[in-house]
């Protein structure tokens, strides 16, 4: 349906602990060295005094008292590109637009002291730097260097003046990387301080639909734009717009291979240092088609980041209408201020691995399993989302479709409505022929009791809802033949794969599949299940019922698959 092909990442591991030493000596002569206390650059940020795993400031063995303790040092992953040099800057020398080292400044020790660095942990994604005034900051430790070679160790020439404080420059490599810094300082030659630094990388966290929007990306595929008459998404993008106005990036397809399944091919993630900056990133999918080169070419750069997680063929439980994140909850207890990312699996397959991994790595969001092989698609974006409600004890409502509640809302309506959409493409002619479908009807009532009811029952648990936390949605599904025999898919389009636009109070919309449950002649307002949709939705929200049904509803999705949303980080801080 909608194939993946190939693409070689490599993904990062954890290296096995080893230490590096190195000795960083602040008492030799300053001839030719370059004068100054700080660097002139804009690399970095400080981390200074108070860590409570590092010694105290004394010295008890002849040496001069010095404030020896020191904060975590906490720093997003260096894999953008600030020098658009088409280069991740990790595989750069430090440059003074990097603004993903975090500065750590020694005190000034006196004449004849040193200072000994060892790094454990994570040492192949994280690396300290010697920052020197006027000239190319050289590597200490880290990156997998294990022992002290002539290029990494200083030589006279390129000591910092004696008396003066030293500026490292920590740098991580890859998301959520962990290490430890240790850091010895020497006076003649005899141990006198320690400080053991924790060294961490931010992680990299999905955005619920809680967290505020700040562009929401549509794919436009004009008429016309392949051979294989697909049809166009006009419609679609025009309602995005009129909603919207010039909030919305309209990708233009016919550069991207007429694709238009941007939900599938891309997922938007950030992470934050320890001053709150920002490094955004594109999560690309596996699967590999038309859109596969847009992060790359419209997104990598300044601020933002590019990861692939996985290789080989994709099946459609790696496209990213499959992989979702609640917003904040807490389940027995425990709090998860991020929420808990959720995906789709069946009895043989599901994610890549390596994505499920590096999911599970980054800890934060402790992913969530769902059976999603009863759908054709099998993506969880068909029966689950969630909105914000200022109203709610939460702060949300999660969505869930109801295939028995929409059972009794089309058992309501008169039998002799006309429904001229599912006549053409569905084979119901009125709303009557669908009531007095048995097959129909049987099959939803066998979804609700072996798939729906059970799944819920297991959100609720794993993140800790109560029925109050839930609107559930009235759907209809109808089971599929051909390559998808027995598998279900929306019959009416599945108002719950919506899109959440929430700019702020007064501001905030939902994007939502047109059900056609009318003559499309008839104004929206005249549609019953979209009263019924209403009537269930927050106060809060203003909501606007989108025309996919060519566009995407037809091929198997809906409003969600075709756009993706980036959105502000949550302000709570990560590390605590």
């Amino acid at each position: 349906m909608r194939a993946g092909g190939e693409h070689i990442h490599t993904t990062r591991g954890r290296a096995h602990p080893l230490c590096l030493a190195l000795l960083l000596s602040l008492a030799c002569g300053d001839a030719g060295a370059p004068q100054g206390t700080e660097s002139d650059s804009d690399v970095g940020d400080e981390s200074s005094a108070g860590d409570e795993e590092t010694t105290d400031a004394a010295t008890s063995d002849g040496g001069e008292l010095v404030d020896w303790s020191f904060d975590p040092v906490l720093g997003n992953p260096n894999l953008d590109d600030d020098d658009l040099g088409e280069r991740v800057d990790w595989l750069e020398l430090p440059f003074a637009e990097d603004d993903e080292l975090v500065a750590l400044v020694l005190p000034a020790l006196p004449p004849g002291d040193e200072v000994r660095l060892e790094i454990a942990g994570d040492s192949e994604h994280a690396r300290v730097w010697l920052d020197r005034p006027g000239a190319a900051p050289v590597l200490m430790v880290g990156s997998g260097n294990g022992t002290a070679t002539p290029e990494n160790t200083l030589a006279p020439d390129t000591l910092l003046p004696p008396g003066e404080p030293a500026r490292l420059l920590v740098e991580f490599g890859a998301y959520g990387a962990r290490a430890t810094l240790t850091l010895e300082r020497r006076v003649d030659g005899a141990p006198t301080d320690t400080a053991t630094i924790a060294l961490e990388a931010a992680p990299l966290l999905l955005t619920d639909h809680t967290l505020p929007a700040e562009r929401v990306w549509v794919a436009r595929v004009p008429v016309g734009c392949n051979a294989d008459g697909d049809p166009d998404t006009e419609a679609y993008v025009e309602g995005f717009v009129a909603a919207l106005g010039d909030r919305v990036e309209v990708v233009p397809g016919e550069d991207y291979g007429c694709d238009r399944w941007l939900q599938d091919e891309l997922e938007f993630a950030v992470s934050v240092d320890g001053e709150q900056r920002r490094l955004e990133t594109a999560m690309d999918s596996i699967r590999d088609r038309g859109l596969d080169d847009l992060p790359e070419e419209a997104l990598v750069g300044v601020d933002v980041a590019h990861g692939v997680w996985g290789a080989g063929s994709a099946n459609t439980y790696d496209y990213f209408g499959n992989l979702e994140v609640s917003p904040p909850v807490t389940v027995d207890g425990v709090d998860y201020p991020f929420g808990r990312v959720y995906y789709g699996t069946g009895a043989s397959q599901g994610p890549h691995e390596a994505l499920r991994a590096f999911l599970a790595d980054q800890a934060v969001q402790a992913p969530i399993e769902l059976d999603s092989s009863w759908l054709c698609v099998s993506h969880v974006d068909e029966w689950i989302s969630f909105v914000p409600d200022p109203s709610a004890d939460k702060g949300f409502r999660m969505l869930y479709a109801d295939a028995l509640e929409g059972l009794a809302v089309l058992d309501e309506l008169d039998p002799a409505r006309e429904l001229p959409r599912y006549a053409l493409d569905h084979g119901y002619p009125t709303v009557g022929s669908m009531q007095s479908d048995d097959a129909l009807r049987a099959y939803n009532e066998e979804l609700q009791a072996d798939h729906l009811d059970p799944i819920r029952a297991q959100l609720m648990d794993e993140l800790g809802l109560q029925p109050a936390d839930i609107i559930t949605v009235p759907m209809i599904f109808e089971e599929l033949g051909g390559l998808c025999s027995g598998y279900a898919s929306a019959l009416v389009p599945g108002m719950i794969n919506l899109i959440v636009a929430n700019f702020g109070p007064g501001d905030d919309h939902l994007l939502v599949p047109d059900p056609f449950f009318r003559d499309p002649a008839q104004a929206q307002d005249a549609d019953p299940m979209i009263a019924e949709f209403r009537a269930r939705m927050p106060d809060s929200l203003q909501l606007h019922f989108i025309d996919d049904w060519s566009a995407y509803h037809l091929l198997y999705g809906d409003v969600h698959c075709g756009a993706d949303v980036q959105r502000a980080p949550s302000p709570t801080p990560w590390w605590e």
